[in-house]
């Protein structure tokens, strides 16, 4: 039997039954149905129960597989090893795909093999449960991220959530490539980063997810050191190795310090002209 086109890795701590149903629901009405779909829950025995009483009704052929320990990438690491694919996406069980997420991937796939795919999503904030369950929807779906790609701009801060990428699993596997157990966060956005400098991209602009934003949840009980912290290291490893840039980066660094050297210009006008203005006493009566 050959491999499925895509593995969907769903990540779940087994304490949102009602995302969690969306989502696996999700997947059940793909457009492209070559998929397998892999829960991977990081918890402990009741959670793991938890999932796969909602699996089981969620009526698909999903696999449950299980982590007890690590941070946000162990049920990553957990999934890619469970994987037999030949791509690897990946949901968090408060996210949900649009029923063209696999076949998109696969136009993507078809036009650069082996390259990591990217597509486009949508935002929506919402309120959640103490678990980060989604309650209430506030506002309309937007688009918060560029649909086109620029790695230059990625180097300063994440614009592909993890729902828009898929990552090829033998190119991964032969590169030694897994998430950093040791990131506390932004683990997708490292790996992302370092398999598209090492395989190039293809990026398709159309929408493929719907990315919650949900006002509670695994990231929020991380510190602002956490945070800055996590994208020093990311960033120090890319700084540890040359990068191979997509076709167009150079007129984007151009650009980019043309942009920073006009700034400059600007303020130091701006402090000159303040500097040459008269300053008037207030006379004493």
């Amino acid at each position: 039997m050959s491999a499925p086109f895509l593995s969907a890795i769903v990540r779940t701590q087994g304490n949102r039954p009602t995302s969690l149903t969306e989502a696996l629901g999700t997947l059940k009405t793909q457009i492209d149905k070559d998929l397998e779909i892999i829960v991977v829950v990081h918890g402990d025995a009741p959670a793991v129960n938890a999932t796969i009483d909602v699996v089981d009704r969620s009526d698909t052929d999903a696999r449950v597989v299980s982590v007890a320990s690590g941070g946000r990438a162990a049920p990553l690491n957990t999934g890619l090893a469970a994987a037999t694919g030949d791509y690897v996406g990946f949901l968090d069980d408060d996210d949900l795909a649009m029923p063209n997420w696999v076949s998109i991937f696969r136009t993507a796939a078809e036009a650069s093999p082996g390259a990591v795919l990217r597509s486009a999503c949508l935002t929506q904030r919402w309120t959640g449960s103490d678990t980060g369950e989604p309650l209430h929807a506030e506002g309309e779906p937007i688009v918060e991220f560029p649909p086109d790609f620029d790695l230059v701009a990625h180097f300063h801060s994440n614009a592909t959530p993890i729902c828009c990428f898929a990552l090829p699993r033998q190119e991964l596997a032969d590169a030694n490539m897994t998430f950093d157990a040791e990131l506390p966060v932004l683990e997708d956005w490292d790996l992302f980063l370092r398999a598209v400098c090492a395989f190039g991209i293809e990026n398709v602009e159309q929408v493929t997810s719907l990315y919650r934003r949900v006002d509670r949840g695994n990231s929020f009980e991380h510190s602002d050191d956490d945070w800055i912290n996590a994208k020093q290291r990311v960033l120090a490893k890319l700084d540890a190795s040359p990068l191979t840039l997509p076709s167009g980066s150079a007129s984007i660094l151009a650009a980019s310090h043309q942009a920073r050297l006009e700034l400059s210009y600007q303020v130091v006008a701006a402090a000159e002209a303040t500097e040459s203005k008269p300053r008037w006493k207030r006379s004493r009566r």
